[in-house]
């Protein structure tokens, strides 16, 4: 097959990430190692730490426990030929157990040439994969060049090898206003689309997997929908700036230009409810954008946010009264929240250390009013002078992968780790450059 090749005005996943402000100048920080001590998790007990004193029995070895077998990432990868131009790698996904160690990629992968990568959504019951991509032109090449902030919709069905376009002609999706997020019962995707009418005036619209008429279900304004695990509950954040010259995505000077509210729609009865106004979108003028969509627990008992300005505060919020509890307060550029499927830890980015870090907090499981403010303070995962971003649980809440450009400083060029928090080990996955964020991939798709 031979590779992939889009000029220098292809929007690479570096240049969303440009875009949300994810790039910034690098102080130098202390480096250190990825753990301090490992983390417990559903897993298996934690390794022991320090060593026994010499009055003290020798204590017995702990086995770390295997990971699952079925586990496995997959992310779209790109090299630089620095001729101005971005070639994908053949072919476009790779595959990787949380180790490091490649899986060949299987025959249906080969045929996502159109992938830009920058979301890459399964389906619950592992059916359908659901990624942003390019379109193609008269004569059935992938094209390059197109509007930056311009995308389609594809969805995938490995066991038929077929590919639909989920936004038909006529309906932009927008990868800036946020991704794909399925129903619980896979049926469905929610997504952030606008008519050349509107342009960046998007609303939150309903797709079904192998493609028809978008449905509209909110008003002009919503970005970032987030779809309940569990119940027909879609989380969305509502942007109506105060000023014309406001964009949620160019912040202006005017008081209200980076302000939205916390949505809830309730997709059986219509109902809509208002649950967090003030919620922090983008930095102040001059400055930086950053993702900040709404996260839902497992069971679907509350939602993360980060709520008010630059330093703003990391709440979680009741669906069902939206009263809110505040986890954890004055996070400096709080972004990419990411709930353990577990309900044991949030991770999350940050800039309190002066270059992008990702860390965890530990949280108490359970229902919404079980959540008090922790009294263990967050713990720096990556704890690397480098830009370190998007944070992703494996199922069983022992990975954590996460992008990073520590290979190559400040250039914007992202490879993958994951982080193991059981032994403490962090992993590069590939030498290829990654071209958007990755997935873990279902048990219930062959290999």
């Amino acid at each position: 097959m031979t590779p992939i090749i889009h000029t220098a005005k292809r929007f690479s996943f570096a240049c969303l990430l440009l875009a949300l402000g994810a790039c910034l100048p690098r102080p130098t920080v202390p480096t250190g190692p990825l753990l301090s001590s490992p983390l417990p998790t559903t897993t298996g007990p934690p390794l022991p730490t320090g060593r026994p004193s010499a009055t003290s029995p020798p204590t017995p070895p702990t086995a770390v426990p295997t990971p699952d077998p079925s586990l496995r990432l997959m992310f779209p990868t790109w090299y630089y030929n620095y001729g101005a131009s971005y070639i994908l790698t053949d072919p476009p996904i790779k595959f990787a157990r949380p180790d490091g160690a490649p899986i060949p990629a299987p025959t249906w992968a080969g045929d996502l040439t159109q992938i830009s990568g920058i979301y890459l959504a399964w389906s619950p019951d592992g059916r359908y994969l659901a990624f942003n991509g390019f379109p193609i032109d008269e004569h059935g090449n992938v094209e390059g060049p197109y509007e930056a902030s311009r995308s389609l919709l594809l969805v995938a069905e490995p066991t038929s090898g077929k590919l639909f376009t989920a936004n038909p002609e006529g309906f932009n999706f927008y990868p800036l206003a946020g991704g794909p997020t399925w129903s619980p019962d896979g049926s469905q995707i929610a997504i952030p689309l606008a008519t050349p009418s509107t342009a960046w005036n998007l609303a939150i619209h309903i797709v079904r997997p192998q493609a028809g008429t978008p449905r509209q279900i909110t008003s002009p304004g919503a970005l970032f929908p987030s779809w309940s695990p569990v119940h027909n509950l879609l989380a969305y954040l509502e942007y109506l700036p105060k000023h014309p010259s406001c964009s949620p995505f160019l912040p202006g000077d005017f008081i209200g230009c980076d302000q939205a509210t916390l949505k809830l729609l309730d997709l059986d009865s219509g109902a809509e409810s208002t649950l967090l106004e003030g919620v922090h979108i983008g930095a102040e003028a001059g400055k930086e954008n950053w993702y900040n969509a709404p996260a839902w627990s497992p069971d679907g008992q509350w939602l993360a946010v980060f709520h008010g300005g630059d330093e703003a505060d990391l709440v979680v919020v009741d669906p069902d009264t939206g009263h809110r509890s505040v986890l954890l307060r004055s996070v400096d550029r709080g972004s990419y929240i990411s709930v353990a499927p577990n309900a044991q830890y949030i991770a999350y980015g940050s800039r309190e250390s002066g270059n992008d870090e990702v860390l965890l907090l530990p949280i108490v499981p359970g229902p919404f009013h079980n959540l008090p403010e922790p009294d263990a303070p967050p713990r720096n995962l990556t704890n690397d002078p480098s830009s370190d971003i998007y944070p992703l649980w494996s199922p069983d809440s022992r990975f954590l992968s996460f992008l990073s450009d520590r290979k190559d400083p400040g250039t914007g060029f992202y490879r993958l780790y994951t982080a193991d928090l059981v032994t403490g080990e962090v992993r590069l996955m590939s030498e290829d450059l990654v071209d958007g964020t990755p997935a873990w991939v279902p048990p219930s798709v062959s290999q």
